[in-house]
């Protein structure tokens, strides 16, 4: 495959297949970035997060480390943050940064027998600062408080975030506090408790998930993704589609029996409560895809999801859908058709954890196209890019000739995509397609 630049957008790329096919791959977080994000001349550029010695440059932010004082630019906002770490306990443990599309983590990592750990970070500027507590097993309680710049960080006990009960750890313990361009809730989840009329909602967690876990006590659980520019034209034929998802935990209870469908609206709006997210859950789309046996999965390892181009063609299909609108996706098992198990549930990176490792959807489509045959045509010539022109009444044509002669080649199709623009000869209008959308020879 090759990829068409010219159509990326910041959480994007197309590829040129064989047959004329193409495929979009759509994330919930960014793959590309800008050095200017005003500017609409400028080409998205692919983050790139190699050192270059202390500095990395090629991402939305640019990061200079000075021993353990980091300095961070956002490139959307100019804004500048600092985190530099004072001090640590217990002595002797080393931070490690880790960069990612979107954000940077300032990372402690330690066994249980570390246990309690305190740090103090002084933090300046604008830049959203999170902090985050973690082993193999999921979230844990961090203590933390920020008073007049100084972020401090604890832990004495491993108490695990969702259930607040104090348990084992799994593995070793991560503790970071997370500089990052801006949170997101483009992917989210929510749980249900059995008899529980009030569930947990996480529009900005680390994760989205699915399955049934807990005993005695038992949840359910579904998450919603959404996708923007989609630049797929209304009534394309959908050849395939499928979810990307990235595994963030080791979970390896039963077997999970999740769903996939569509917010069914023409572009969807980003996930604000839980009750939209009901709505739009309640109105979902009527193509639904059984995606079952999920057997456990293998941390950091992408899995992909059955074919859900039905799923994509109903919303395509909608009459009030246009190229570069947003496309959310609900993946649950809010019917309970998982079997009730300890761990019976498999966890995926959001934006939030990780840009890179978020959920990510493809789409392989047929792009519309016309054909047939003019009598006349126009050719124009403007900074060494030749147009060809579709004349106003959508006459089509296989042949397109200037109206001098000047110019002349065959046409076999005419991909509908990225008018140029409008070309004027002898006082007729023409709409003007570019050349590099042009399927056939000259």
């Amino acid at each position: 495959m090759q990829e068409l630049i010219r159509l990326r957008s910041e959480n994007s790329k197309t590829f040129s297949m064989e047959g004329r096919k193409r495929q979009l791959e759509s994330h919930t977080g960014a793959v590309h970035y800008k050095e200017d994000y005003t500017s609409n001349a400028e080409g998205w550029k692919d983050i790139d997060l190699t050192w270059e010695g202390n500095r990395i440059t090629k991402a939305p932010y640019e990061l200079t480390v000075d021993e353990q004082k980091a300095t961070i630019k956002n490139k959307r906002t100019g804004e500048v943050s600092i985190i530099e770490l004072l001090d640590c306990k217990p002595a002797g443990l080393k931070m490690e940064i880790v960069p990612d599309n979107t954000r940077i983590s300032f990372r402690h990592t330690l066994p249980s027998d570390k246990i309690p750990f305190k740090a103090r970070f002084k933090v300046g500027g604008k830049g959203l600062v999170t902090t985050r507590a973690f082993d193999d097993d999921g979230d844990l309680e961090l203590e933390t408080s920020l008073v007049d710049g100084i972020l401090t960080e604890k832990l004495s006990k491993v108490i695990d975030k969702e259930t607040k009960k104090e348990r084992p750890v799994k593995g070793k313990i991560k503790i970071d506090p997370i500089w990052q361009v801006g949170a997101s809730t483009d992917d989210c989840y929510k749980r249900l408790d059995y008899g529980d009329a009030n569930p947990l909602w996480r529009p900005t967690a680390n994760d989205v998930r699915v399955g049934c876990a807990g005993v005695p006590t038992v949840y359910t659980y579904g998450s919603g993704m959404r996708f923007t520019n989609i630049t797929i034209p209304q009534g394309t034929t959908i050849d395939s589609a499928y979810l990307t998802l990235t595994a963030s935990n080791p979970m390896s209870g039963a077997a999970v029996k999740a769903r996939i469908s569509a917010d069914d609206t023409d572009d969807a709006a980003t996930f604000s409560t839980v009750g939209d997210f009901d709505t739009r859950y309640a109105a979902r789309t009527t193509a639904r895809v059984d995606w079952d046996n999920i057997a456990a999965w293998t941390n950091e390892l992408e899995y992909d999801s059955p074919e859900i181009k039905t799923v994509i063609q109903e919303i395509v299909d909608r009459g009030g859908w246009t190229s570069g609108n947003d496309i959310a996706i609900f993946w649950e098992d809010f019917d309970e058709r998982t079997s009730v198990g300890l761990q019976s549930m498999r966890f995926a990176y959001a934006y939030d954890a990780s840009a890179a490792k978020s959920p990510k959807l493809v789409i392989i489509y047929l792009p519309l196209t016309i054909s047939g045959t003019a009598t006349k045509a126009g050719v124009g010539v403007e900074n060494a890019k030749i147009y060809c022109i579709n004349q106003s009444t959508d006459e089509v044509f296989t042949t397109l000739t200037d109206v001098n002669g000047d110019y002349s080649f065959d046409v076999f199709e005419i991909t509908l995509y990225h008018l140029a623009g409008t070309y004027e000869s002898e006082g007729t209008k023409y709409n003007a397609l570019s050349l590099w959308d042009v399927e056939g020879g000259e």
